[in-house]
């Protein structure tokens, strides 16, 4: 008797192996933190890059920060949805995960000039986050995470659209005076990212720990400093630590020049 083969179709859909299927490296609630973060740093992706729009004198700029906008928060909706599938409300998605991410994200956006905002854009911030999709995709369950993974695929495919027109836009833009001035800036900020320290925003080779955060990223840096002189026109008094955030998005707009 002749025993009929069984096709060698993939199994569970193709969705993975059956060792995949057995992963249980993360449960539904740290899930969800790790979902949270991406869509903190992509709702402040979408903030950065609609306020740097308008004074950014470089058309081809311009619409480039308007598409990538929509992009983000195209994700952003896709990531509440998904965050909202697996929490009862409060969802609390407007909860900032960690100090030293939200410093990073406010260095940004308060970069004083072109260069320095497409280097924290392209060269930080978003491989920072593409580094993090990845790093969940390799993570969670691939079964039962399905519908995460998917929006986690979808987003980094989008997002590796974006950091590669920032590499082409940076190699047009940047010189390499540029790069020397940035270079204390750029380490800066990937030690505060690496200081948020769980759930993917390691950088194996920053040696720091999350809870040196609160104490080694208090406050803006590169940016306060540079816009120091223009606000102390009209605070003579003012120090580094006058100069937070929101002071440098209003002070920004006259120094936002292209190198060319």
């Amino acid at each position: 008797m002749t025993t009929a083969r069984t096709p060698d179709v993939p199994p569970l859909a193709g969705l993975c192996s059956f060792d995949e299927a057995r992963r249980t490296a993360l449960s539904v609630e740290e899930c969800v933190a790790w979902m949270k973060r991406h869509h903190y740093v992509l709702k402040r992706l979408h903030g950065i890059f609609t306020a740097r729009l308008t004074a950014e004198p470089l058309y081809e700029l311009k619409t480039a920060f308007s598409h990538h906008a929509y992009l983000c928060a195209e994700h952003v909706n896709a990531y509440r949805k998904r965050v909202s599938e697996l929490r009862e409300p409060p969802l609390g998605l407007e909860a900032v995960p960690h100090p030293a991410l939200k410093l990073a994200c406010d260095e940004v956006l308060a970069a004083p000039t072109t260069a320095a905002l497409l280097v924290g854009l392209y060269e930080v911030l978003v491989p920072a986050l593409i580094e993090s999709l990845d790093r969940y995709v390799a993570t969670t369950n691939l079964l039962a995470d399905a519908p995460s993974v998917r929006v986690a695929r979808f987003c980094r495919l989008e997002m590796e659209d974006i950091r590669r027109f920032g590499e082409q836009a940076i190699a047009a833009i940047l010189t390499e005076d540029d790069r020397g001035e940035l270079a204390e800036w750029v380490a800066y900020l990937k030690a505060a990212i690496a200081a948020a320290g769980e759930h993917g925003w390691i950088l194996a080779d920053a040696g720091l720990r999350a809870h040196d955060a609160d104490r080694q990223f208090g406050q803006l840096q590169f940016a306060s400093r540079a816009l120091l002189p223009i606000f102390a026109r009209y605070r003579p008094d003012a120090t580094v630590g006058d100069v937070g955030p929101f002071e440098c998005q209003n002070l920004f707009a006259p120094l936002c020049r292209h190198q060319g």
